[in-house]
């Protein structure tokens, strides 16, 4: 990665990951962390997601720290993936996925984020994985 790219996409510390409601939701043992968006994650956001980048990029503290639904990925068993609708026009729905295990460092890293149909969030509703965030 040349140093453009690590300056357009730098790495950085989002926000507290909510790891108690996540875990109640899935059962799950997470201990308590920082999400961490690594400038590889945050250029992969940039690149295969350029349609969403902006949208993810301004509301990724909001979806990580008070999402609406979580679910443990199909495809990635060791990532889970938050769930928000945004305020933005059309009031889009949000996804992160993020990392189970922590880093080196205690933190969680955030995999990737974009955004997804109202049909998805229904598909996956259906399917019983995804959990509905209860906060206490």
């Amino acid at each position: 990665m040349s140093k453009i790219d690590r300056k357009l996409f730098s790495a950085k510390l989002v926000c507290q990951l909510p790891v108690n409601p996540i875990n109640r939701a899935l059962g799950t043992e997470m201990e308590a962390g920082c999400a961490w968006l690594s400038s590889i994650a945050h250029r992969h956001i940039a690149t295969d997601h350029s349609d969403d980048y902006g949208i993810c990029i301004a509301n990724l503290e909001v979806v990580i720290s008070r999402p609406m639904y979580v679910r443990q990925s199909d495809r990635h068993a060791r990532n889970f993936e938050l769930i928000r609708r945004i305020d933005v026009d059309g009031r889009p729905l949000m996804l992160v996925a993020v990392s189970l295990e922590r880093n080196e460092q205690g933190n969680y890293n955030v995999r990737s984020s974009y955004l997804i149909k109202e049909k998805d969030l229904e598909r996956r509703k259906r399917s019983g994985s995804l959990k509905l965030i209860i906060w206490s």
